[in-house]
This record gives structure tokens, sequence and C-alpha cells, in this order.
């Protein structure tokens, strides 16, 4: 299972202290989950943010939430993204959204996954997909 935070800027400490707190809470529960960090600097902060669909250009980092259950059964799954949520709540305040190849089950924000870009993106599907012959199941 995976879920995603992206940060525009440096992480405060009140949120790094928000961060840690999940993560020493899952680990004192001996159940798996891990955050890790990773900078967007280099390549992706090189492309001006309108030049493609990804709307993070320009972001400092991006926080990947990751609960690895071989084998599992309804209710560690259920548990695992329960965490997640629970990593999103607590991170909140910094996330500016999402990374859309980390999409998560249930209804989500599409504006969380594709920020700004989200009406261009609308528009370009209407234009060039106008019967909706390609769907997914998280909906522009």
């Amino acid at each position: 299972m995976i879920g995603s935070e992206i940060f525009r800027g440096t992480v405060p400490p009140d949120g790094v202290n928000a961060l840690l707190t999940v993560v020493q809470a899952r680990a004192a529960s001996r159940r798996p989950g891990l955050a890790k960090l990773k900078r967007m600097t280099g390549a992706p902060a090189r492309v001006p943010a309108g030049d493609n669909a990804f709307p993070w250009h320009g972001a400092s980092s991006m926080l990947q939430w990751l609960v690895d259950l071989p084998n599992a059964d309804p209710a560690s799954v259920a548990d695992g993204y329960g965490w997640i949520e629970s990593g999103h709540r607590a991170v909140a305040p910094w996330s500016s959204g999402r990374y859309v190849n980390y999409l998560e089950p249930g209804p989500t924000d599409p504006a969380r996954y594709h920020g700004a870009h989200l009406e261009r993106l609308r528009r370009l599907q209407a234009a060039t997909d106008p019967n909706g012959l390609f769907r997914v199941p998280y909906a522009l």
C-alpha cells in the first residue's frame, strides 16, 4: 500500500514532529509502516510547472507512506490504509497535494493529485475523449 504528500517548501519543526508522532506510534504498535522523504530537486525542479501534466515542479519534497503487507487479509489492509490516512491528517497543514502515481483507494479529491492542472486536464480529456472511452477509477 502506498500514499503520498507533496511539500512545496521546507517542513517546519511542528510538521516534522507531527510526522514523527505518526511513525513512532506505528512502530510502537509493531505493525508495518514507513514514511520515506524524497527530494524533488534536480530534474523536476528544472521543468516549468506548466510544461506538462505533473503539477508539483518546484516542490521541495515528496513523502511516501508505505505499508508492506505480503499475503494481507482485509483487516490488515484496512489497518494499513487507516494508518496512511492518519498520516495525511497529521501533515495536512503542510501538504500541498499527492502524487498521482500513488493513487489510494476510495473517494478522492482529484485536485489533491492534479493541483492547479486539474481544469486543464479536464479540458484535454473532454476534447480528446468526449465519449469517455478511457476511464479510470479516479475521475478528473
